[in-house]
């Protein structure tokens, strides 16, 4: 609970609305790349290429904030 808590209000950092929009309904809601796709205008590789940039983006906030928190242990 605690881990998806997190999940979430790192999402919600994230400054691209195209990225929290992309992450969530890809991962969370299991939404089809081919109704992503026609929702954002995106060719496959267009998607493929923002997707890793929103991973990227979001694994770095997690990396930081899993950093902070070890160090207030």
């Amino acid at each position: 609970a605690e881990q998806r808590a997190l999940v979430r209000q790192i999402l919600e950092e994230l400054p691209v609305e195209r990225d929290r929009d992309l992450l969530r309904r890809y991962y969370l809601g299991q939404e089809s790349k081919e109704r992503l796709l026609a929702d954002h205008g995106l060719t496959s590789l267009q998607f493929n290429r923002v997707l890793h940039r929103a991973r990227k983006r979001f694994q770095e906030l997690w990396v930081a904030r899993q950093s902070a928190r070890s160090r207030h242990l």
